[in-house]
């Protein structure tokens, strides 16, 4: 570990322990090594969870400009606070040269602006590096989908941030309306985070919309973590100190092996996370990118909770959707779902397979069985058609 760094994780350390939580954990204020580093315990979402909203402050109530939460899909929600320098932090943890913002950008931001983080971070990156952005919150009921893509066309949007799975609800709603995506729409880049995204995946998007997908990685409690450049290559940020611990023991993996990733943040006001566990897994190696950017990259296999398992074996997110995606026999696949059953994985897609193949399986460690089904079986699209009538209230009868 070199001074810079050593310097960087005890001020957070010393920082962390104003809070109570910390305080509580009875962490060290300052270390000498790396391995008095790893003795730390790990701070876990349960812990978080657990403690009340105000335990986990290291900055008085007048330092907070934000209140977030985690959905909760798990479990409660996990508390997080942003202070304004926070903030203004996170939008510059996203900022990406090869996306190349400028004052003649137009972003729509449609990542849900309630109670989580991404839509307001974008917003500011957008707004300080010159852009025009229009809100367009998804789950709400103001913006379906039909509105959402008028907007875009009639203004003539040239970015699109969103998760992966939105993007394609757009495009796949654009073409049920009559659009021609690559011609009515001036989209050039595409924002996505919130999701795993395997690259063959996002090389559908792209064809999709005809434009650059660039994928940033990270959580409500973290902020923005990693962001893809040019090359499709996810790279890490300064502002954190990341660790990749074996799934089985908790070691840490040597050389670039795949494990639990752990954050510590090293530049955060409100409350900075000590060998916070993510639940993510990945791999980190050392950067040999084409870009220049000699930051460690990162390759996000999902979450430890979506591992797929079967009988004794198992997959992650990312090695089912390179499976997937790598089949010879399939046409397009957009939509999918699957699920376990007698100790095999069945997979649905909408759409035919290739030629008269019907009996495929994936290059996958346990037993499984491609089933196909007819369109808008797994995803209906023509319910996304619907423009939801909105009223200002009434008072008179």
């Amino acid at each position: 570990m070199c001074d810079e760094l050593l310097h960087r994780i005890n001020h957070s350390l010393s920082h962390a322990c104003k809070s109570s939580f910390y305080q509580n954990k009875a962490i060290p204020k300052q270390i000498n090594s790396i391995s008095d580093f790893e003795k730390i315990p790990l701070t876990r979402k349960d812990e978080l969870r657990n403690s009340s909203p105000f335990e986990v402050l290291s900055v008085p109530m007048s330092e907070i400009q934000e209140y977030h939460e985690s959905f909760g899909t798990t479990g409660k929600p996990v508390p997080v606070w942003y202070s304004r320098k926070d903030m203004q932090v996170s939008a510059k943890q996203l900022y990406n040269k090869d996306l190349n913002i400028t004052k003649e950008d137009i972003s729509l931001i449609r990542f849900p602006y309630a109670i989580s983080v991404p839509a307001h971070i974008f917003s500011r990156m957008f707004i300080e590096q010159g852009a025009t952005i229009i809100p367009v919150s998804r789950g709400s009921t103001v913006t379906p989908y039909p509105r959402v893509l008028e907007i875009m066309k009639r203004l003539k949007t040239t970015i699109l941030a969103c998760n992966p799975s939105e993007a394609i609800l757009l495009a796949k709603t654009a073409v049920r309306l009559g659009y021609d995506v690559s011609q009515d729409f001036k989209i050039r880049a595409i924002c996505v985070g919130g999701e795993m995204l395997h690259p063959l995946r996002r090389k559908i998007i792209e064809e999709l919309w005809k434009a650059k997908v660039y994928d940033y990685f990270g959580s409500t409690e973290t902020a923005n973590i990693a962001v893809s450049c040019g090359n499709g290559n996810l790279h890490c940020s300064k502002d954190y100190y990341l660790e990749v611990l074996d799934i089985k023991d908790g070691k840490t993996v040597s050389k670039e092996g795949k494990g639990f990733l752990v954050v510590t943040q090293l530049n955060n006001e409100a409350f900075p996370l000590i060998r916070y566990h993510t639940g993510d897994i990945v791999e980190i190696k050392r950067s040999d990118c084409p870009c220049g950017n000699d930051e460690d990259i990162m390759i996000h296999h999902g979450r430890y909770n979506d591992l797929i398992q079967v009988g004794s074996q198992s997959c992650t997110m990312y090695e089912l959707q390179e499976a997937l995606f790598t089949c010879e026999n399939m046409n397009e696949i957009i939509f999918w779902k699957m699920h376990n059953q007698k100790d095999q994985l069945f997979i649905y897609i909408e759409g035919e397979p290739k030629g008269s193949t019907t009996d495929i399986k994936l290059n996958l460690p346990f037993p499984n069985k491609v089933i196909f089904v007819e369109p808008q079986e797994i995803q209906n699209i023509d319910k996304l058609l619907e423009m939801t009538e909105l009223r200002k209230a009434s008072y008179f009868i």
